[in-house]
């Protein structure tokens, strides 16, 4: 299934961008900075009509297609043009790109479900929203509870969902950012390529790939932010043209792909913010000093064009603005940046220099983003001022993160910049036939590792420190069975730790614990619930627990594989123990839970009435 959405998602959300470069091509863009700049329309133009008419999947469909084929009409007689280019293309840097894409998309038809808990909340809210329409609520589950987030990931996940009738959200959301990744090792390419040309550009591809910042990014499910990070590396490239030609269309052109990072991902806004401001003053320092237009372009006109894209979703969510309570505190250190990083920042540290040494624009946005993103993730006096303050601003800024998702564009371009200086090794070029004999191992690789991944999983257990997927291939049917057979407004006591978030995505029904987020508005209530009922499920035979079940309206209880057959721990795609608590008592000794399913050990009990 993973492997429909991501086809899916080629289709769906990357055509515009292909016929943007068909139009674009001859004025020197890369295909993935305009896959880049068609995906943030898409977003702006689907978030616009969320706001005035709520996600309403025949509505959003029509727009797109109606959108999408205006373009291709007009852009009808460069058609064949460009099929002649990309045929030109092949076997290199096809085969390339092949390898990348097998490389980040092999991972998402091999696991049971996205690692660790992050998916787990954006899974819940793409399913809210595919079902209630709203994008600042979690109804029909708990309508009382409002969110202040960012609904992109969100309504391109919906849209993946409906157009597979409602598919499930895991294999939806999988398939989708596995290809968003993919694609941003190719936009981060071609920002090293439009400053530095194309060997830089394709010493970036490779230290994206081994950097492990990205695919350590992906793998922890932070989908959100490889969505915001390849719109970063499409907005790089539309600023610097913009700025250096502002005519109308590349203004237009950067401001739109600009407003879609705020309706995407909130912290990649703070970390292209961390290049983007000082950069307001930085750029007197550069060898080549703008005119007043240039300037202007730079720091008034496309951040205000792109604030003007954002405002409907903005005051549309202002009433909540007020309630938000974010708050990611941390103490930064300078060794979570070379920690989760491991060489590249060293290599890149040269190419800082290099950029110190020609301060051409481009260079001086890059000292001033690590700087930042030292200075944030690292070194901390802003946080130490910040927290004299009564305000604190600091406190929504997340050290950890910063550290390792900001580098994700800057750190192998710089390492890029650095080894292409080398006299012998920035001149080599490899063979063709060199070229595609590699990337043909790695496809192979790729394709033979995710066949024979099960002997692979059992011999890293004991050697890898992941979480893994919280949930078993039992639990996935037994969450399909309740999808399918219970009533839509049933309420499912689930387990009382991070093992049972899963089960609202998956079954798609109110359940009591769900994934907690920093930006929830109103949870109160529904978090009132859990402890009473916590108790409840580790000790289903007491009458207080039968009390406080029937009280709460619950209807059905949820065991995961890992309590109702405790051994098959060792089968699962988990590499640490399990989140679980003693039982106290068990629930076949409840005399008021009736067992109607067993998956293997994932078991589902129903209150009797």
């Amino acid at each position: 299934m993973p492997l429909l959405f991501a086809l899916l998602t080629c289709i769906c959300y990357f055509s515009p961008g292909v016929l943007l470069h068909v139009w674009l091509r001859e004025r020197g863009l890369a295909l993935a900075t305009c896959i880049g700049l068609g995906l943030g329309g898409l977003i702006v133009l689907d978030v616009w009509l969320a706001v005035f008419f709520g996600y309403r999947f025949p509505l959003q469909l029509a727009v797109n297609v109606i959108a999408v084929g205006a373009l291709g009409w007009r852009l009808r007689r460069e058609i064949p043009g460009w099929i002649a280019w990309a045929r030109s293309q092949w076997p290199w840097p096809v085969l390339g790109w092949g390898a990348v894409a097998a490389l980040f998309i092999v991972p998402a038809l091999v696991v049971t479900l996205p690692f660790d808990t992050d998916a787990q909340g954006f899974g819940l809210l793409a399913l809210t929203t595919r079902l209630s329409g709203s994008i600042n609520s979690m109804a029909p589950f708990w309508p009382e509870i409002k969110y202040f987030y960012s609904p992109g990931f969100f309504l391109l996940a919906a849209q993946l969902s409906d157009m597979a009738g409602g598919a499930t959200m895991p294999p939806v959301i999988l398939g989708l950012a596995h290809t968003l990744a993919a694609a941003t090792v190719a936009g981060v390419a071609a920002v090293g390529r439009e400053f530095g040309g194309e060997r830089v550009g394709g010493w970036t591809a490779a230290f994206s790939v081994l950097s492990y910042g990205l695919f350590s990014t992906l793998m922890d499910a932070a989908y959100t932010t490889v969505l915001g990070t390849l719109l970063i590396t499409a907005i790089i490239v539309l600023v610097f043209r913009a700025t250096r030609e502002p005519t109308r269309l590349n203004v237009a052109l950067a401001a739109v792909t600009l407003a879609s990072l705020p309706l995407s991902h909130p912290d990649s806004l703070i970390h292209l913010l961390m290049a983007y401001l000082p950069f307001y003053f930085t750029i007197w320092l550069s060898r080549e000093r703008p005119t007043l237009k240039q300037y202007a372009a730079l720091t008034a006109i496309i951040p205000a064009l792109g604030i003007a894209l954002y405002l409907p979703w903005l005051i549309k969510m202002l009433p909540l603005l007020a309630q938000v309570s974010v708050h990611e505190r941390q103490n930064p250190t300078v060794f979570l940046l070379f920690n989760i990083l491991g060489v590249f920042p060293y290599i890149a540290l040269a190419g800082l220099a290099l950029a110190l040494w020609r301060r051409r624009w481009f260079d001086v946005w890059l000292i001033g983003w690590a700087i930042m993103i030292l200075e944030i993730a690292g070194f901390g006096n802003l946080d130490t001022i910040s927290r004299a303050t009564e305000v604190d601003p600091m406190q929504v800024l997340y050290p950890f993160g910063v550290a390792w998702h900001a580098p994700i564009v800057p750190v192998p371009i710089l390492a890029a910049m650095a080894v292409t200086a080398v006299p012998l090794l920035g001149q080599w070029t490899p063979p063709p036939s060199w070229r595609v004999a590699v990337a043909s191992l790695v496809i192979v690789g790729a394709a033979v590792a995710g066949i024979f991944h099960e002997p692979i999983i059992r011999a890293s257990k004991g050697r890898v420190s992941i979480v893994g997927s919280f949930n078993s291939k039992a639990d996935i049917r037994a969450l399909h069975w309740l999808r399918d057979n219970t009533p839509k407004e049933s309420f499912i006591l689930n387990y009382v730790s991070i093992e049972g978030d899963w089960v609202p995505v998956i079954a798609e029904r109110k359940t009591v614990q769900f994934r907690e987020q920093l930006f929830y508005i109103g949870q109160g209530p529904a978090w009132a619930l859990q402890p009473i009922l916590n108790q409840a499920y580790l000790d289903p035979a007491s009458p207080e627990s039968e009390a406080a079940m029937r009280s709460a309206g619950i209807d059905y209880v949820f065991v995961p594989q890992v309590i109702g057959r405790p051994e098959s721990f060792a089968e699962a795609m988990r590499w640490r123990p399990p989140f679980i608590e003693p039982q106290v008592s068990s629930f076949a000794e409840a005399v008021y839970l009736e067992l109607i399913q067993d998956f293997d050990g994932a078991q589902i009990w129903k209150v009797k009435r």
